[in-house]
């Protein structure tokens, strides 16, 4: 009989130790051993300005289970957004100065004793400005208590990040994902999209005055859109009661493009000084797979963009008078850009356009040099072969899909704009393929004054 009972008892804690040890009954904090508190940080790449937050999705492959959080790339501090365990720990500042305590009530006082059934003696507070009934206040969930770490049972994860902020783009399917049981959405699903705008939306931060677009029918997204950054880490073991860091290298979703091409100035008759130059492109792909960096190329958008005049050696420089070519940089964070069907085209995808905004240079009665009015020109060039020998995007052997092929590439334009106070031409031999297109001049606004910059 006292083996039978010996032999129960070991029964019974075998039991006790399986029943511990299956994941999907100690969640929660119903067992605070088989958790684990995760802490995240991110290695830039140099020259990086991280955005203000990252988001991470945590995602355990066995017994299904995810999680949603935000953190600050500054303090690296965050909080939960989906499915917060109930026993998170909020962040307290250790170098936080306690208030001052309340003074002890002075004895010698003698208060009014009010009724604790009829406070202010049945009238109105007249400390209290609100008309009706105090507005009750939320109460504090744990979605938004601040932490400076991650506790999560422990398993097999995914863990994915991408940027938090929404102000150029949206991101597609992310609580469908997160709200999907097992597998039944996949990580690949989860999608980004530029959001649009119309030249005259105050939003798109159009870098000169009346400009005009000669290839419509493509919407813009907002001027100089930063770099989009994501990774992702796979099948990371927590282990129970463990105390970790994550480490995130995040890496461009985006292409960073360099553009260059050169000016040559015409000024004979009539001496002049380029003050701005800005462009604009398109065929940049709407949209792309967070994850797997797939682009959806049947719709695509275009860019406005600002320039800097450069000399010879790469440094910023103001224009003048004496200058008989100019060499014209700008730099774009883009998903990528498609190239036109054919280069003979002058509107579509892979077209770029130019405004040039000059003024001359006039002597008074006093024989004072004065600045004459502004004037603006505006070419468009098709980027074909430009475009073809960057070689920007990657197809699949299938062609089911496209990919960036580099993080970094240089677009330069060999066409040279000749360019006069009135006009813009090109220098190519090529009937007019690869050649700049003259658009129209304008040196007064709509209401007929002088353009200003």
């Amino acid at each position: 009989m006292r083996n039978k009972w010996i032999l129960l008892s070991a029964v019974v804690c075998l039991m006790l130790v399986c029943s511990c040890t299956e994941a999907s009954l100690c969640e929660d904090g119903a067992h605070a051993a088989h958790q684990s508190n995760v802490r995240i940080n991110y290695e830039w790449p140099d020259g990086t300005t991280p955005p203000d937050s990252m988001t991470i999705m945590a995602v355990r492959v066995v017994n299904h289970r995810k999680f949603g959080m935000i953190v600050s790339t500054e303090n690296l501090r965050g909080h939960y957004f989906y499915n917060a365990p109930s026993n998170v720990t909020e962040w307290v500042d250790p170098d936080a100065v306690d208030p001052e305590p309340k003074p002890e009530p002075d004895p010698s006082v003698i208060g009014v004793v009010v009724d604790p059934e009829k406070p202010n003696n049945g009238g109105e507070d007249p400390n209290n400005n609100n008309k009706g009934e105090e507005e009750e206040t939320d109460p504090t969930t744990s979605e938004e208590i601040v932490v400076d770490h991650f506790t999560l049972p422990a398993g097999t994860y995914n863990f994915f990040t991408m940027e938090t902020d929404t102000s150029n783009v949206y991101y597609r399917n992310v609580v469908e994902y997160l709200n999907a049981a097992g597998t039944g959405l996949q990580y690949t699903e989860i999608g980004l999209e530029y959001k649009v705008l119309e030249l005259d939306d105050e939003k798109l931060y159009v870098p000169g005055k009346n400009y005009q677009d000669y290839n419509q029918g493509f919407k813009y997204i907002r001027t100089e859109c930063p770099a989009i950054y994501i990774d992702r880490k796979e099948l990371l073991e927590i282990g129970q009661n463990a105390d970790m860091n994550i480490q995130f290298q995040p890496k461009m979703l985006t292409q960073n493009l360099d553009i260059y091409f050169n000016i040559k100035k015409m000024t004979d008759e009539t001496p002049f000084v380029v003050d701005s130059v800005i462009a604009e492109i398109s065929g940049i792909p709407s949209r792309v797979s967070v994850f797997d960096g797939h682009l959806y190329l049947a719709k695509t958008r275009k860019m406005l963009f600002r320039t800097t005049l450069e000399d010879t050696n790469g440094n910023k420089i103001d224009d003048t008078t004496t200058n008989e070519e100019l060499r014209v940089h700008g730099n774009i964070n883009v998903l990528s850009i498609l190239h036109s069907e054919h280069p003979a085209n002058v509107s579509g995808p892979g077209i770029m356009q130019i405004a040039i905004y000059s003024h001359t240079e006039q002597m008074n009665d006093a024989g004072v040099v004065q600045k004459g009015p502004t004037r603006r020109v505006q070419g468009r060039l098709n980027l074909y072969q430009t475009l073809v020998d960057a070689d920007l995007i990657e197809y699949s052997d299938d062609y089911q899909y496209a990919t960036k092929r580099v993080d970094h590439a240089v677009l330069e334009i060999e066409t040279t704009a000749v360019v006069t106070p009135n006009a813009i031409q090109g220098t190519s031999s090529q009937g007019g393929i690869n050649d700049w297109t003259f658009c129209t001049d304008v040196s007064t606004d709509v209401n007929g004054e002088p353009l200003e910059l």
